[in-house]
């Protein structure tokens, strides 16, 4: 899946629209479109405040011992 298709799963799961999304991270609409649909991938900062949001957190873990990192979102919007 990719990254934009699971912001959007997590925003569809988490019923925010990208209005709600983009005042939860006090971005404006236009912004949060062009995150959404302008074919950018997000750094990991503002994934890891997308999925905040949307009430996730941003976890990547290792392959080969499953040793976990979560990802915390910036402390400013």
């Amino acid at each position: 899946m990719e990254t934009i298709e699971i912001v959007r799963e997590m925003m569809h799961v988490s019923g925010l629209s990208v209005r709600k999304l983009g005042t939860a991270l006090g971005k404006s609409p236009q912004y949060m479109k062009q995150t959404l649909y302008g074919g950018t991938i997000p750094s990991s900062k503002k994934l890891a405040a997308i999925a905040d949001a949307c009430g996730y957190d941003l976890l990547v873990r290792n392959r080969d011992d499953g040793t976990e990192i979560i990802i915390d979102p910036p402390d400013e919007k």
